[in-house]
């Protein structure tokens, strides 16, 4: 549970190790290392640890409203699940200078199907926005998602750093 209300869990497709499994206390706060960036009852965890540790997670009001989520994953996959665990993370690398149309180019290269099927977005600040007390977050960010911006496909973090 998170001081909001709410239980957040793992709702990342590309990572199915961790998806469906509840965030710790520090990581629901933003603490030990963790930033949760939240967007209503969707977000990202990003760890300190690497440009790699993100994950998509989502808020759900009760426990039992995240499990039966979770439970919806193993009596049914769709079809953009089923392609999400074919990726290959690290196949493709993260656009250096991230903007939308290198993230959409980058989405359509990390998705297996036909890619009028995969969704591009590119959150954060731009590369020469950045400053150097930025925090990871700010960072540029190439989400993919389908049709329906239901499910996160694929994200990356950009390499470029402040000047």
């Amino acid at each position: 549970m998170n001081a909001a209300g709410g239980v957040w869990i793992f709702d990342d497709a590309t990572q199915p190790q961790s998806r469906g499994k509840e965030l710790s206390t520090d990581m629901a706060h933003s603490r030990g290392g963790f930033t949760l960036v939240q967007v209503g009852d969707l977000g990202l965890l990003l760890s300190g640890s690497g440009p790699g540790e993100v994950a998509a997670v989502r808020r759900f009001a009760t426990r039992d409203a995240a499990k039966s989520y979770v439970g919806s994953f193993a009596t049914s996959k769709p079809a953009v699940a089923a392609a999400a665990d074919s990726l290959k993370p690290g196949s493709l690398p993260c656009p250096a200078q991230a903007d939308l149309h290198s993230c959409k180019a980058w989405c359509q290269g990390v998705w297996s199907g036909p890619v009028e099927e995969v969704r591009a977005t590119l959150g954060g600040k731009s590369c020469s926005e950045l400053t150097a007390n930025d925090p990871p977050h700010e960072r540029p960010t190439c989400m993919c998602y389908d049709q329906d911006y239901t499910s996160q496909l694929a994200m990356c973090l950009s390499s470029c750093k402040p000047p």
